[in-house]
């Protein structure tokens, strides 16, 4: 069981109390008994001295007359007094008849007093079988001790005395104690009210009821603090309301989103969904169960994956439910979370479909007519006379850029199928260029162009298909040689942690920046008056893209005009 605050604030204070109290108490019982110890054995000086010069002129008359005056003067001043003579017997007391006494010559008191010395002592009187109080002086008589006046006390009338006192101081303490645990009392509830209001009124907004406000009268730091969670309640009230308003604005936006979006936690969690989400996968209600409960698709569950666990943004083509998507995946470093989205690109796909099987119909079409024409244009070339045959050669040339042109998009129609005809084996590219410059140096020699290869040692071979890759650099070096007039060709070979580098670079006309993002695309081309005049299609780096995203590798691009162009493309090395 929790104890109040009161009561903690209660029992502090008052055992603190008792504690100084009983010191305080015991400590003065203590000074006050030393006090009336001092001041009796003072009292007894005193009054020796006073009965000092009287005694003195009866010590050398009768006893009878000295012990009747000590026994008057001791009955008088409510004390014991006794008279010793230096041989240590008793000539006179108060109390008792001294013949009757034995001899004190061995008391400490009268030993030290003998001395020429003032003596006090606490000690059992075997004459009155009770504790005293001794006080011992001695008598002289020009510089000669003559006897010892002795005045006494008894100890029962000294703690009686003391008793009396630490009754009396005992009263105080228990009257001082009483007052201070009403004072106490008081300053507990004054502190415990209103903490205890706040911790009540800090249990109601932790439930969510911020209607509360404390009330203290105290000027100090309670009613500082009052104020401060009164004001506090007040700014998480309103914070509370902007995020409620803030959540609400948001719950409408992501369920107005076309999209299906999709908030996943570092354990596989889904945090949040929209409408679009629950169509896309046919479900409803899956906020808190695991993603590949929800979407039991295995190239979603490898790109989720890769993003928790490389910590990275991914992009990827999904098919789920007969509909196809390109999913983003955006990985939150803080608070750890993935951030999916699903844009549906069905209609856009079955377009392409449809427009590659439009090329790919009609490339096929073509190539057997054209071919055909080729066949007949070479057999008018041995008959026709010399006025023909720029004729037939201009025919020739257009038919030949029309097959490439077919070949071309055959070719690339055949890579964006991603046919599983690819003959993947160990591909050591060192020698793989080294074959190919073979067939460019004749053009290379044409334009009077160099040409430099530059490898690491211990090149490492990557795995792909020998065909393809041969294809790829084809398309570059001679898109390098035709448009490089001056300077020459270089071709790098390199390793990056786990890639395999190669950069293309050559000193010709370069590519300005608004064309780089397009020089990818199909028939795209720089210089159309150029192409023509060279033979070009602008289907090249279209066939190089995807023959490097075909080895899972990357493809960059660099230019400046006038000065060259750099491609730089990245092969996984296995």
């Amino acid at each position: 069981m929790k104890k109040s605050i009161f009561f903690k604030t209660f029992s502090w204070f008052l055992l603190i109390t008792i504690v100084v109290s009983l010191i305080i108490v015991f400590y003065s019982v203590n000074v006050i008994n030393k006090w009336n110890e001092q001041n009796l054995t003072e009292e007894l000086h005193k009054i020796a001295l006073s009965l000092k010069s009287s005694i003195q002129q009866y010590i050398y008359q009768q006893n009878d007359q000295l012990d009747q005056f000590i026994k008057n003067s001791g009955h008088d001043l409510e004390i014991r007094i006794t008279v010793i003579a230096p041989d240590g017997k008793v000539m006179a007391d108060s109390l008792s008849d001294p013949e009757s006494m034995e001899n004190h010559g061995d008391r400490p008191e009268i030993i030290k007093s003998l001395q020429g010395l003032r003596s006090k002592n606490f000690r059992f009187s075997s004459t009155l079988r009770s504790n005293m109080l001794y006080l011992a002086i001695p008598l002289k008589q020009e510089d000669t001790i003559v006897g010892v006046l002795r005045t006494s006390m008894f100890v029962r009338d000294i703690r009686s005395l003391s008793r009396d006192i630490r009754n009396q101081i005992f009263g105080m303490a228990a009257i001082l104690l009483l007052l201070s645990l009403i004072v106490i009392f008081l300053v507990s509830k004054s502190i415990s009210t209103p903490i205890s209001k706040i911790v009540e009124a800090s249990r109601k907004v932790s439930q969510g009821d911020y209607n509360v406000e404390v009330f203290s009268k105290d000027k100090g730091e309670i009613g500082e603090l009052t104020q401060s969670f009164n004001k506090m309640v007040k700014h998480q009230q309103q914070l509370f309301t902007k995020i409620s308003d803030s959540r609400e604005e948001l719950q409408t936006i992501v369920g107005s989103i076309n999209e299906g979006l999709l908030v996943v936690d570092k354990e596989g969690k889904i945090l949040l969904t929209n409408k679009s989400f629950d169509q896309i996968t046919g479900t409803t209600h899956s906020e808190g169960k695991k993603y590949w409960e929800v979407c039991r698709n295995t190239d979603f569950y490898d790109f989720m994956q890769k993003s928790i666990v490389k910590k990275t943004n991914t992009t990827g083509q999904l098919e789920i439910n007969g509909k196809t998507y390109i999913t983003s995946f955006n990985f939150l470093i803080s608070p750890r979370r993935v951030v999916i989205t699903f844009h549906d690109i069905s209609e856009i796909k079955q377009l392409e479909t449809i427009k590659k099987d439009f090329i790919t119909n009609v490339s096929h079409e073509l190539k057997t007519p054209l071919t055909s024409i080729k066949g007949f244009v070479e057999t008018l070339e041995e008959e026709s006379s010399e006025g023909n045959q720029k004729y037939l050669t201009i025919i020739k040339r257009n038919t030949d850029r029309l097959i490439h042109i077919v070949n071309d998009l055959l070719l690339l129609s055949s890579l964006e199928d991603k046919l599983p005809d690819m003959e993947e084996h160990q591909v050591d590219l060192k020698k793989l260029l080294e074959t190919i410059v073979i067939f460019f140096e004749p053009m290379l020699r044409k334009k009077n162009l160099d040409f430099n290869l530059e490898t690491e040692e211990k090149l490492p071979a990557i795995q792909g298909d020998a065909f393809k890759l041969e294809d790829m650099f084809v398309n570059l070096l001679d898109n390098a040689i035709k448009y490089t007039e001056r300077g020459g060709i270089t071709i790098r070979l390199s390793t990056e942690d786990q890639w395999l580098r190669c950069d293309i670079k050559d000193t010709g006309i370069g590519i300005p920046g608004k064309h780089l993002d397009r020089i990818f695309e199909r028939f795209f081309v720089l210089d159309p008056s150029r192409s023509k005049a060279t033979g070009g299609t602008g289907l090249g780096l279209s066939i190089v893209k995807h023959i490097v995203l075909m080895h899972e590798g990357s493809i960059d691009v660099k230019s400046t005009i006038n000065q060259g162009t750099t491609f730089t493309i990245h092969l996984p090395i296995p």
